[in-house]
């Protein structure tokens, strides 16, 4: 079913609920970029192009959320959990007594945070936000608690190097950000070191070597990460877009209609109390053009068909769905009858005034025929099935008629007819 395809790294139901969301979007920011837009930065590994990346990190939020949460919660932990090390290198509970209350402010820190990405209304900004706070607080605290506690410097250099890799790895924070923040509290402890004589020369040294590389290293696994995550994202995304679309024509197929688009329409249409409205079109005789000039020319045909109704509705509002061989369905939101039969009539002599070349390069003239059925939704109500049936019905009148016309009506409004 269409939404329930796993993006890697996304293993829950509710995330990939959260996922969906943004599917329909993110297909339409597809649609219209060129390839160049899905280049990445030879640095930071982010799209060159802002919309698409602030499309990755909505996109994204679930999975760093529950990342960043896991994080959050086990440094929590760490920083009373190693309160231990206070004790057996210092000068006991009296060392401890001078620690502890910043290990309290660092750790309740982190439980805040863990607390809040549970219960905020989460967005990509302030996942980064929280992201980078915590990576500030982990490294910044650091040096603070050299300072406090010199003769403990060993396990807090151990401590400095896990919390280095995990803000360029671990912590979904953007790539230029862990940078800003690893670098210079790396360099803090050094000079705290320094100066408060915790290593000899040669161990400062290599305290310094081992940092340094540490953060090159991170580095260069931090890019692969990010570019790997961005070119599953894109890969995922036209997967989907594939799947919901017709491959001869490009409109959206009946599948994708029946299963997510009508009924999010019709279900924001009772909540908003507006109109929808639906128009069912028809090419005439398509089967004569088949007979006539082969298949091949019936899908030319049928390409420019679809072209001019996309051409015709409003893009990124309006959906324009192959509803059968040569039969479509446009799915007009927030548009009125009226509106709906004059934007069915427009179509109707743009097609007509059409000429297409076949494959042999022959001119070929057709016509179609539109059933438009509009209901208001703050006075009626409808479910798909009505819906359709409905637009069905004008098509049939329109076609009974003698066809390139437009018949139209609502539920149970009386029929009326255009020429």
């Amino acid at each position: 079913m269409i939404g329930q395809s796993h993006f890697p790294g996304f293993p829950c139901a509710k995330v990939q609920s959260k996922v969906f969301q943004f599917l329909t979007i993110l297909i339409n920011t597809l649609a219209i970029k060129s390839p160049q837009a899905f280049q990445l930065d030879p640095w930071w590994k982010q799209f060159v192009d802002k919309e698409i990346e602030e499309e990755f990190q909505s996109y994204a939020v679930p999975l760093h959320a529950i990342a960043l949460q896991r994080m959050l919660l086990v440094g929590g932990l760490a920083w009373l959990w190693f309160a231990i090390n206070d004790v057996m290198l210092g000068d006991g509970l009296a060392h401890l007594a001078l620690t502890l209350p910043f290990r309290l402010f660092c750790g309740g820190s982190c439980f805040f945070m863990w607390w809040y990405l549970g219960h905020g209304k989460l967005t990509a900004t302030g996942i980064s936000n929280v992201a980078t706070s915590a990576s500030a607080l982990c490294l910044g605290g650091i040096p603070v608690l050299l300072y406090l506690a010199p003769t403990t410097g060993l396990p807090l250099a151990m401590l400095s190097v896990m919390v280095t890799i995990a803000a360029y790895l671990l912590i979904p924070n953007q790539l230029s950000r862990a940078v800003i923040i690893s670098v210079p509290s790396n360099l803090a402890f050094l000079l705290v070191a320094a100066a408060m004589q915790t290593y000899t020369q040669a161990e400062l040294v290599v305290a310094g070597v081992v940092l340094s590389s540490v953060n090159v290293f991170s580095f260069i696994v931090a890019q692969d990460i990010q570019r790997t995550w961005r070119r599953e994202f894109q890969a995922y995304v036209e997967q989907q877009r594939v799947s919901i679309h017709d491959h001869l024509t490009g409109c959206l197929n009946r599948r994708y209609l029946s299963e997510m688009l009508l009924p999010s329409e019709i279900e924001r249409a009772r909540r908003y109390k507006t109109w929808l409205s639906i128009v069912v079109c028809d090419a005439d005789h398509f089967k004569l053009i088949n007979d006539t000039y082969g298949h091949l020319t019936g899908d030319a045909v049928l390409r420019e068909f679809a072209n001019v109704l996309q051409a015709g509705t409003r893009h990124g509002i309006d959906s324009v769905v192959r509803f059968g061989g040569e039969e479509f369905l446009l799915l007009l939101p927030n548009t009125d009858l009226s509106s709906a039969v004059r934007t069915a009539e427009r179509l109707r002599k743009t097609i007509a005034d059409t000429t297409i070349t076949g494959e042999l390069n022959q001119p070929i003239r057709v016509t179609a025929s539109f059933g438009v059925c509009g209901i208001n939704f703050a006075e009626e109500n409808a479910n798909e099935r009505e819906l359709i049936s409905a637009s069905d019905h004008y098509l049939y009148k329109a076609k009974n008629a003698g066809r390139n016309t437009v018949c139209f009506g609502g539920m149970p409004n009386p029929d009326r007819q255009v020429q």
